[in-house]
């Protein structure tokens, strides 16, 4: 059997049926996931049965509901001359210019050059390519900073990885890796240091059950507040 398997299913609600997308994998647990453009992942065991996948399901729709409705208020992320971009939670404005691809800041302002301004595509890739330049240095100061404050604990320090992840801001391995997801450098430095300070954790708490959020609230004890200027910049998770 594939080790991944994808169907497109419709739950029947109120108002208005709900449509997702059901991705079956090798995996123990039920996961969902809202995109930005309000669509709805459900990822599932291989042969966990639909009867409880839809149960899973309906016992969120309002969880569902608000976060779809979240995404549909915020305004578009405009790729063009004079839209805005997050940075570090802030904003900078976008200048697009036409010529060999370039990426500088200057102040509140990124200039993005490109062969073609007009191709959104073009300066997507150019965007993307500035924050994985700023990620390593921002992302590696923080993580300095929140070790720092776990070493009273005694860990050996983890490794430190960096990626583009589209469903996750950060995660935690076994064996002591740790992997930062480079879109962090949207976020406010609180809110950075709070994912890290997350993956700290599951070095001592490999779960999130009272033990992990004693540890959290031991480590940062306004941990709450750091969560919610994550919920800002986007839909992905913590693990």
């Amino acid at each position: 059997m594939p080790t991944t398997l994808a169907e497109s299913r419709f739950l029947h609600a109120e108002p208005e049926a709900l449509a997702y997308t059901l991705r079956r994998a090798r995996r123990k647990t039920l996961c969902l996931v809202v995109r930005r453009d309000g669509g709805i992942e459900v990822r599932a065991p291989l042969r966990l049965g639909l009867g409880e996948i839809e149960g899973f399901v309906r016992e969120r729709l309002p969880w569902l509901r608000r976060k779809q409705a979240e995404f549909a208020a915020r305004p578009a992320l405009v790729l063009a001359d004079g839209g805005r971009v997050p940075f570090l939670g802030g904003e900078l404005v976008l200048k697009i210019e036409a010529g060999r691809p370039k990426a500088l800041r200057l102040g509140e302002a990124l200039h993005l050059r490109v062969m073609d301004p007009g191709d959104a595509a073009q300066v997507r890739a150019r965007l993307e390519a500035w924050y994985r330049g700023q990620a390593p240095l921002i992302l590696g100061e923080r993580f300095e900073a929140v070790w720092a404050a776990a070493a009273p604990w005694g860990l050996p320090r983890p490794d430190l990885r960096l990626r583009w992840m589209r469903s996750r801001w950060g995660s935690c391995s076994r064996d002591g890796r740790v992997c930062l997801n480079i879109q962090l450098a949207k976020a406010h430095p609180d809110a950075i240091d709070y994912v890290i300070a997350h993956e700290f954790c599951h070095l001592r708490e490999f779960n999130h059950g009272p033990g992990f959020y004693r540890l959290l609230a031991q480590l940062m004890p306004d941990f709450a507040r750091r969560r919610e200027l994550l919920k800002a910049v986007g839909s992905l998770r913590e693990d």
